[in-house]
């Protein structure tokens, strides 16, 4: 037994080494001018009894070749060493827990992977546009994809594209690559083309768009259906209308198979007279997802609203200098609030997976002379799911500051009480939750291109019908970041 804890402490070491192996690829980078930002760092998750050790190295560059030409990169090497299976869970989700269970069953929860995030070569031009590698953020597309993109702009206003490839929803390499045969064999495909209109000026921007898309997938055999394709077509049009520092608005709506689906509103400023900032918001789903129909497969209408329903924000930064005296120690004095709503279109559509939430938040924020600073807050969050006694979330916490050139240290608290009675089934169900956090973090830039930071995190929590008395947990992190 004693044998094996040793193996185990002797892993990080390893993947320590590779974690400066990046570092002296940064250097290499930066001298052939590239542009991007490496951080590695080593991290203590600690939840009493279980002890989880990571090394992790995150790469994102990017890089002219000229004529247009460019090459994006954005990846990391993540490894765990722990005690049991649940080392991959936070990052990695259940099934991939699983996955190394099975690949180290004598040592649970100990892995070591690399995740591509998003790499892609791009060629841009004023009349053409070409993208290949694993797209994450192709406009209009439904998910992320490997495959290939490309447009055409012959007017200012005009742009027309198509694009293709497999969806995919892991950032492993490994497992993409093994995943690739079983894709291809169920056709998992991901298709479509746009068409884009956009006018522009000082004060009011307008565009429209259109997207049709078909998909291929599998992933309904997940849950015991056949595979399918799934064919939208989308309109999209934003407009934007900034006269004056004071106004800036924003309307978007969007049309799902020619169904009016969602629109969202928002209005922000800031009032000089009054050195008010505010910000309006609101959003509105109009359909259930089940109207949707073959828009969407049972398996992703899971992950959105299933019914329709309304939100709304507003939020105000009042500085309070003309009403509080200031000067020496306390240069400036600011309040902050904000308060929120989100409920069913129709009442009678409140339910467990589709409450009533009004959520409230205020608190100061100071700034002092040397550096300091300082704010604190207090939120209060009530969600009605048609139960006899809402859930109810109060918090209040603070945070006290030193930023001065080149040493940035913060120090905080934040405590959480939640409280919740559930009807569902018509079992009466009543629980509490309370958590006390306290945290410590600080910044050396020690270099314009170099900084150095460091994270503590202390927890202690009461879920009253599991534990009954207070757990603790601990998570210490220490990272470096080289930018060049």
């Amino acid at each position: 037994m004693q044998s094996n804890r040793g193996s185990r402490t002797s892993r990080p070491c390893g993947a320590l080494a590779a974690m400066i192996v990046f570092a002296l690829v940064a250097q290499g980078v930066a001298a052939l001018d590239f542009s991007g930002r490496v951080d590695s760092g080593y991290r203590l998750d600690y939840d009493d009894p279980v002890a989880i050790n990571r090394v992790f190295s995150y790469q994102n560059f990017d890089m002219g070749l000229g004529e247009g030409l460019s090459l994006t990169f954005n990846g990391g090497l993540l490894s765990a060493i722990g005690s049991n299976s649940s080392a991959g869970i936070s990052i990695r989700g259940l099934d991939d827990a699983r996955n190394d269970a099975d690949a180290d069953k004598d040592n649970l929860g100990t892995w070591v992977d690399y995740q591509l995030f998003g790499m892609k070569v791009a060629y841009q031009s004023d009349l053409v546009g070409v993208q290949v590698g694993r797209l994450s953020d192709w406009s209009g597309a439904a998910s992320a994809f490997d495959g290939a993109g490309a447009t055409l702009s012959p007017l200012s206003f005009l742009r027309i594209g198509a694009f293709g490839g497999m969806p995919y929803s892991d950032g492993s390499v490994i497992r993409a690559i093994r995943s690739y045969p079983s894709k291809i064999g169920n056709g998992e495909l991901e298709a479509g083309a746009t068409f884009g209109l956009s006018l522009l000026d000082d004060k009011l921007a307008l565009s429209a768009g259109y997207l049709y898309l078909a998909q291929s997938t599998d992933v309904d055999a997940l849950i015991g259906s056949a595979s399918n394709v799934v064919k939208n077509q989308t309109l999209r049009g934003s407009m934007s209308f900034a006269p004056a520092t004071w106004l800036s608005t924003s309307l978007n709506a969007t049309m799902i198979d020619f169904k009016p689906t969602y629109a969202s509103f928002n209005a922000n400023g800031l009032v000089d007279p009054l050195h008010l900032r505010y910000n309006l918001g609101g959003t509105v789903q109009l359909l259930a997802a089940a109207a949707l129909g073959n828009s969407f497969n049972s398996f992703a209408a899971i992950l959105g609203s299933a019914n329709p329903y309304f939100s709304g924000s507003a939020s105000v930064s009042e500085e309070l200098g003309g009403f509080i005296p200031t000067g020496g120690l306390l240069k400036s004095v600011a309040l902050d609030a904000s308060v929120g709503r989100r409920q069913p279109l129709v009442a009678s559509d409140v339910a467990q997976a589709n409450p009533t939430i009004t959520e409230f938040r205020a608190g100061p924020s100071l700034a002092f002379g040397f550096g300091l600073s300082a704010n604190g807050y207090y939120s209060y969050v009530l969600s009605d799911s048609g139960s006899a006694k809402p859930e109810t979330i109060n918090a209040f916490g603070g945070e006290l500051r030193y930023r001065k050139t080149p040493l940035d240290i913060r120090a905080g608290t934040a405590f959480t009480a939640n409280e919740w009675t559930e009807d569902y089934l018509g079992s009466g169900y009543h629980d509490t939750f309370n958590a006390q956090t306290y945290y410590v973090r600080a910044k050396v830039n020690v270099t314009k291109t170099f900084d150095v930071q460091a994270r503590m995190t202390y927890e202690s929590s009461v879920l009253a019908s599991v534990t009954g008395s207070a757990t603790s947990t601990v998570r210490a992190e220490v990272r470096a970041g080289y930018r060049f």
